[in-house]
């Protein structure tokens, strides 16, 4: 679905005149002042009225995330303006509602910082996070970029890297059905190592993996792990 709108949004640009590209461009985005929580929603659509706070700031983020673009520091009051308009979009696709509701109830470290306003804003892109991966991707390769900046990662091994490497061509030729299943154990050494490289990705991956062998929901000591 973020495809398909990505998609209609480019096709739009190019009628417009706009230049696209798959990056938005690093400028700083004035922080959306609110005196509370009512003002903001006075300032929302209507229907996001009603809704739960939690709820409209994770729309706001898929939003940001299927509507953000290229675009010049003088130009990029088209671009809040056309995040708005996907917002206004998924506020009222019931279909998309419904799939995502549960998804959309669920706080995160994003929801929790920022206002719906100030995501539409793109304050949390002004503030180093990646607008266009889900909210605890963003947190963790922010934190992962700030250890690195501070001298805090490791030197890479490159023995490990090609263990991690053979170790996830193996992961996904079993989830495609042509290899024998890992078993958790090797998918918690896999999530570890891509996690301790800052492949938040991979270890997403890993994770969701997990989630798949452990119909029954991860057990107390793995979620520990």
């Amino acid at each position: 679905l973020g495809l398909i709108r990505r998609g209609n949004a480019l096709k739009r640009r190019r009628r417009e005149g706009a230049r696209p590209a798959c990056r938005a461009a690093a400028v700083p985005v004035a922080s959306v002042t609110t005196s509370s929580a009512g003002a903001a929603a006075a300032d929302l659509p209507g229907a996001a009225k009603g809704l739960p706070e939690t709820v409209v700031r994770n729309i706001a983020l898929e939003a940001v995330r299927v509507g953000n673009y290229y675009a010049e520091p003088e130009a990029q009051e088209e671009v809040l303006k056309y995040i708005r308009e996907q917002f206004e979009e998924l506020l009222n696709d019931a279909r998309w509602m419904k799939k995502y509701a549960a998804k959309m109830r669920e706080a995160n470290g994003l929801t929790e910082i920022y206002t719906a306003q100030e995501i539409l804003a793109k304050k949390h892109e002004a503030d180093g996070y990646d607008v266009f991966v889900q909210a605890h991707e963003a947190i963790a390769k922010k934190a992962a970029e700030a250890a690195k900046e501070k001298g805090e990662s490791e030197e890479v091994d490159p023995a490990m890297c090609g263990e991690l490497q053979e170790g996830l061509a193996a992961v996904a030729a079993a989830a495609d059905g042509e290899a024998h299943p890992v078993g958790t154990d090797e998918l918690l050494e896999l999530l570890e190592g891509c996690a301790k490289l800052g492949e938040v990705a991979a270890a997403v991956y890993c994770a969701e993996r997990l989630e798949t062998v452990l119909e029954g929901g991860l057990p107390d000591d793995i979620l520990d792990r």
